[in-house]
């Protein structure tokens, strides 16, 4: 079937009015198995969806109450008060972090807004920053865990 021939009501795009709500689900495996950080841009590729934010709502299983998985969320929600807003505001695509930022493309091509430069700029450093915060939680959570065990050790030998 050609496009002329489709009636005139399907050639016009649709916009919508009324959104239903969205509950999208994150299945997750342990933090051994899945990195931290590929959760984490998991969600925040969810929260970036180009959709009403008070009609989406985005759960994680994860029955296996880590530390890991907690700290690693709590990061995520930092840094998508920063990312979600630029993805909204300029339309960007791919909405996962890595994939933007990692791209070989040059995404500053052919923009002239200085805004939006220098605005990418600090999302960027924002971006790096929040890459290495989740690749030491591991080896911060080891160390505060020994520290704490160390003590523990010590006052029951005071006992």
């Amino acid at each position: 079937m050609l496009a002329d021939d489709l009636p005139a009501c399907l050639l016009r795009p649709l916009t919508r009015k009324v959104y239903v709500s969205a509950a999208i689900l994150s299945p997750h495996s342990r933090p051994e198995k899945e990195p931290p950080l590929v959760t984490a841009f998991i969600i925040l590729s969810i929260l970036a969806l180009d959709y009403p934010i008070e009609k989406l709502a985005c759960y994680l299983f994860e029955d296996g109450r880590s530390l890991l998985t907690f700290k690693a969320l709590a990061e995520t929600a930092s840094f998508a008060r920063i990312w979600v807003p630029f993805c909204r505001k300029h339309g960007m695509k791919p909405r996962n972090p890595e994939a933007y930022f990692g791209h070989k493309r040059d995404f500053l091509k052919n923009k002239v807004r200085l805004d939006f430069v220098r605005e990418r700029r600090k999302v960027e450093r924002e971006y790096d920053e929040f890459r290495v915060r989740i690749n030491s939680l591991p080896e911060s959570i080891r160390r505060r865990s020994d520290a704490y065990n160390a003590h523990e050790e010590l006052r029951a030998k005071k006992n």
